[in-house]
């Protein structure tokens, strides 16, 4: 080659570099509409941030790689879950804390003047905001993610977030983190009621099946590549993940995995969305939260923000106890409260003078160990629902009042005074319940006639947990069936003396009737069975 031509060769590859680094200058240049986190600035795992399009929370997913399918020990597993394989996510993203709801639904509705879906009968015009939006297709939802700013997540993607780290067939107990056929009640429930994962997800599992991106391939576990799977290349029916209100146990696996009409609506179809676009950090920011955070803490709505500050954890017992301020409520029977019984009559103004702390949850296992093994005794005897005392989370029952109120002195503190209680269960309620009954309340209808893990379902504007519902509860005052009619308005401290104790909140045992804040109940001090605990209260810590 002469020399010429090979100067001007150099010449062109020369300019060629250089337009090619310009062109890539120029495509670097991103907007914060179009930014997406680098690993060097990429949030934490599990951090929050909410996605001011749709209002709805985002969690930060990390790349990472996990095992993909039927693990070993998944014996509900279908051949289309097979083989279990190694995948790499190589991209964080974000994705949705819970799935889409109803209210973030209607705002892209109403944004592009269109109908809302036909509602399911059990959220009739659409009614309930925090359900999930459900009777929507795959084109509607991929429709709303792409409003929002995202897209639907891959399949691999949705499986690696709903796993968190885990190689379980699901990340808690079922009863505790997935709403299905025996939990259910034949409904969706509000996002958000059940444990979250390890990232900070709510209701992967349960609840509604959700819309994924892929085309479904009943054998394309066989040839997915290890690296960002993106499904079969066509196909006639798309993915759904996670199992459903409607369905068993053997679904709400993270494994699960099946193929759906994309045109179908369906009140077992929902939304949760992705996006790789950055959502910037400011004060909508929430720290990741540890492993089984719950809907219903303190922070969790906009009635009780303020009052997170004031809630604390006790080291004596570790438990969390919320501030209740003084205050004035009407006692007793509801307005228009049918069920109620004559000691709960007449209804009558009463006046807490002064604030105290109340546990937020009944007293659990955990804590009652910690007290028994304080004082060299030994546990009660278990109930069968929780043999051994296995699970630490449960509501402490077989207790008697005198055990309870031994717990709560040991703690720094008393058992509260039925006039506490019923205050702080009302929270500023002058109904029957602060929540339909499903959302707050485990009764004889939903509890599968065993107590349940505290704090999994819905909280009341105090912050606090089960206090319907669950277990009865034990509290300071002697039980007078007419105490009502003589009772004083500021601080009653219950009858002088009695046989009985007051029992209070009805338990999961409880027809709906009696789960409600002004229904008491008394029992012999000594008496102690499955279904009846307690939570302290009082001075522990200065307001």
């Amino acid at each position: 080659m002469g020399i010429k031509r090979r100067c001007v060769l150099v010449a062109l590859m020369l300019a060629l570099a250089y337009w090619t680094g310009a062109c890539e200058q120029h495509h670097s240049e991103e907007t914060p509409e179009t930014a997406k986190p680098s690993a060097a600035n990429a949030p934490a795992p599990g951090t929050v941030r909410t996605n001011p399009q749709d209002g709805l929370k985002y969690v930060w997913i990390p790349p990472g790689t996990f095992a993909m399918g039927c693990t070993s020990d998944e014996a509900e597993c279908s051949d289309d879950e097979k083989p279990s394989h190694p995948v790499t996510i190589t991209k964080g993203f974000w994705l949705g804390q819970t799935e889409v709801t109803v209210a973030a639904y209607k705002r892209f509705a109403g944004s592009k003047g269109a109908q809302m879906p036909d509602p399911p009968v059990f959220n009739e015009g659409w009614r309930k905001p925090d359900m999930p939006i459900v009777n929507v297709n795959w084109d509607d939802a991929t429709a709303f993610c792409g409003w929002a700013g995202g897209r639907l997540p891959t399949e691999a993607e949705w499986e690696y977030a709903a796993r968190a780290g885990s190689t379980e067939q699901r990340y808690g107990p079922i009863d505790a983190v997935a709403w299905y056929i025996d939990n259910s009640v034949q409904r969706t429930h509000d996002v958000a009621q059940k444990r979250a994962n390890a990232w900070n997800l709510y209701d992967t599992l349960g609840n509604a099946f959700e819309w994924v991106q892929d085309w479904y391939g009943d054998s394309y576990y066989a040839t997915s590549p290890g690296r960002d799977p993106r499904g079969s290349q066509s196909g006639q029916y798309r993915v759904i993940r996670g199992g459903s209100w409607y369905y068993g146990s053997g679904f709400a696996i993270a494994s699960y995995r099946t193929g759906w009409d994309p045109a179908s609506r369906d009140s077992n179809l929902g939304i949760r969305c992705a996006r790789e676009v950055d959502i910037p950090a400011g004060a909508a920011e929430e720290h990741p939260r540890p492993q089984g955070s719950i809907k219903g803490d303190v922070s969790s709505s906009a009635v009780t923000r303020e009052l997170a500050a004031k809630s604390r954890v006790n080291p004596k017992d570790g438990l969390k106890y919320v501030w209740i301020p003084p205050g004035s409520f009407q006692m007793g029977c509801s307005p228009g409260g049918t069920d109620c019984r004559a000691e709960e009559k007449p209804a009558h103004q009463v006046t807490i003078t002064k604030g105290l702390w109340l546990g937020q949850t009944e007293v659990t296992v955990a804590a009652y160990k910690r007290f028994v093994g304080s004082k060299g005794a030994r546990m009660p005897d278990a109930p069968v629902f929780n043999a051994d005392w296995e699970n630490p989370d449960m509501p402490m029952v077989e207790v008697t009042w005198d055990d309870a109120t031994a717990f709560c002195g040991w703690a720094g503190g008393r058992l509260p005074t039925e006039a506490e209680w019923e205050y702080a269960a009302r929270a500023g309620s002058t109904g029957q319940r602060y929540g339909p009954l499903e959302d707050v309340a485990w009764y004889l209808n939903n509890s599968g006639e065993a107590t349940q893990e505290v704090a999994q379902l819905g909280a009341n504007r105090f912050g606090l947990f089960d206090i319907l519902g669950n277990v009865e509860e034990w509290v300071n005052d002697w039980y007078d069936e007419n105490y009502y009619q003589i009772s004083p308005h500021q601080d009653p401290p219950g009858a002088a003396s009695g046989k009985f104790r007051v029992l209070r909140g009805a338990s999961c045992l409880h027809d709906l009737k009696y789960v409600r804040a002004s229904y008491r109940d008394g029992g012999a001090p000594a008496y102690k069975n499955d279904f009846v605990g307690f939570r302290c209260g009082g001075k522990l810590f200065k307001p």
